[in-house]
């Protein structure tokens, strides 16, 4: 025997489904935004690790003396620092400030700062201003030179 709808409890139910669908929406266009605003820092950080990761297999190719390995990583790197010239041409001018240039170090407690200011901004746009400054955000940031890559 089927059970017997009542048309009322439907509508509500609907009306529910489609107030949360929009909510969803706007919560989805909120982050798109936030992170359209801060893509240079994304593919900044993204372009670091993936540099490191081609750097550490161009040392193990060339001590194992593997050329043809060595010459597709240079290829790689190339080609890679070819596609990250479209994000510099728009990126903001202080997006490797992290970044000491003459030694390439990286400036753990300014990068720190930066990724826990994206991360609030995310949830400011996740659970609104007052419950977002409720939130203790410590990211914490290792170098890649410490992570055991293997382990991971």
């Amino acid at each position: 025997m089927q059970e017997k709808i009542n048309p009322i409890d439907l509508a509500r139910k609907f009306q529910a489904a489609q107030n949360k669908i929009g909510e969803g929406k706007m919560e989805l266009s909120s982050l798109h935004t936030v992170v359209e605003d801060n893509l240079d820092i994304l593919a900044h950080a993204a372009s670091m690790d993936y540099t490191a990761e081609l750097q550490r297999d161009l040392l193990q190719a060339s001590t194992s003396g593997d050329i043809d390995v060595a010459k597709i990583i240079l290829d790689k790197m190339g080609q890679h620092q070819e596609t990250m010239k479209i994000y510099a041409a728009k990126a903001r001018e202080n997006v490797g400030d992290y970044i000491d240039r003459s030694t390439g170090d990286v400036d753990l407690e300014k990068l720190k700062r930066e990724l826990n200011a994206f991360i609030k901004e995310s949830f400011v746009v996740w659970y609104g201003e007052e419950n977002a400054s409720k939130a203790k955000i410590s990211g914490e940031v290792t170098p890649l030179s410490k992570i055991d890559y293997e382990a991971l």
